[in-house]
């Protein structure tokens, strides 16, 4: 009998906790909750889009416009620096919404999350090489998106935060005059990065340490490249003044 009285009031609590449950879903109106949570976003008020929004994410599921309360939940999180959470929201809208039309810049911005989520350049860079393949995933399998601009700045950003690290570590063999580690560090990044500002300068540092090493004929070799490859003018006059003392 207890157990049957019990079992009686189990159901009659599960049974009101639903239709409260109901009853506030019909209480919430997302026609209006999301304007006002876009409002707010525009206002700057972050907190209180988040407060919103956190809240329509459950009581609107299903609503045509949830790809509005992913994105302004995910760009809350972003500008409040909660990057996991952002890059979480603003995913869903990849996977969930590929025709929405802010399938784009949720994409871009989920890897902005990424790249801005990542540590100062001396510490790893897991997340920097990371957002690295997201901005190119994106330029290379949709070459004319309109966020186009702002993927290929952020992928520069991203490109010379590990030069930085590559570059200082082989400035830091030079100091500790491990002049042989410095140029297998240089000519890495020459061979990684062949495209960077700094490829010339790396090759004169190269020629530079060579001399040092007493080893001339290499250090020949590396100028003739750069003075027919090069395209920094201060570099190039460097190089040529180096060269006389390499013959």
């Amino acid at each position: 009998m207890k157990r049957t009285y019990f079992g009686l009031v189990c159901v009659a609590f599960l049974l009101v906790a639903v239709s409260v449950d109901a009853k506030k879903r019909m209480l919430y109106d997302c026609s209006v909750k999301i304007p006002q949570a876009v409002a707010a976003y525009n206002m700057k008020k972050y907190s209180k889009v988040k407060s919103i929004l956190e809240d329509a994410r459950i009581q609107c599921n299903g609503n045509p416009n949830m790809d509005t309360v992913y994105y302004f939940l995910g760009m809350s999180y972003l500008k409040t620096k909660q990057y996991l959470e952002a890059r979480s929201e603003l995913e869903r809208i990849v996977s969930d919404y590929p025709d929405s039309p802010l399938f784009f810049e949720a994409k871009f911005r989920a890897a902005q999350s990424v790249f801005l989520s990542s540590k100062s350049f001396e510490r790893d860079q897991k997340e920097t090489f990371e957002s690295i393949e997201m901005f190119k995933e994106i330029l290379e399998t949709y070459p004319e998106n309109p966020v186009k601009d702002s993927v290929e700045y952020y992928l520069q950003r991203a490109i010379d935060k590990i030069e930085t690290k590559e570059l200082t570590t082989a400035r830091f063999y030079i100091k500790m005059n491990e002049y042989e580690s410095a140029i297998v560090y240089y000519k890495s990044f020459i061979e990684n990065y062949p495209e960077s500002k700094n490829v010339d300068e790396s090759k004169l540092t190269i020629a530079e340490l060579y001399m040092k090493l007493n080893r001339k004929r290499d250090a020949a070799e590396v100028l003739t490249e750069l003075l027919e490859t090069g395209k920094v003018p201060a570099v190039l006059e460097k190089a040529k003044a180096l060269q006389k003392k390499a013959q």
